[in-house]
């Protein structure tokens, strides 16, 4: 994957958690939403660049006390700031 097409992911995983409302979507739910976008990306890619946006303050990991094994992510104003800034909210 190039540059391009990371940027790119990264904003479909921001539009898909914006789009989640208090749902908080696991690793394998967001591959299913953004590859029906067109991304053809494996759950280690989308690993890889939540980490990212987590690390740039964008998403954030929310885990649940009964079933941590079923932990999602949510965006943060960070990350909402930032789709709207990109004209994508």
């Amino acid at each position: 994957m190039n540059a391009a097409q990371r940027e790119l992911l990264r904003g479909a995983l921001l539009i898909a958690l914006e789009a989640s409302g208090n749902y908080r979507p696991a690793v394998a739910t967001l591959r299913i939403g953004v590859r029906q976008s067109g991304h053809n990306v494996t759950e280690e890619e989308v690993k890889a660049e939540l980490q990212y946006l987590i690390d740039a303050g964008m998403v954030a990991r929310e885990e649940k006390k009964i079933s941590p094994e079923n932990s999602g992510y949510r965006i943060t104003k960070a990350g909402r700031d930032h789709l709207a800034l990109e004209g994508l909210a």
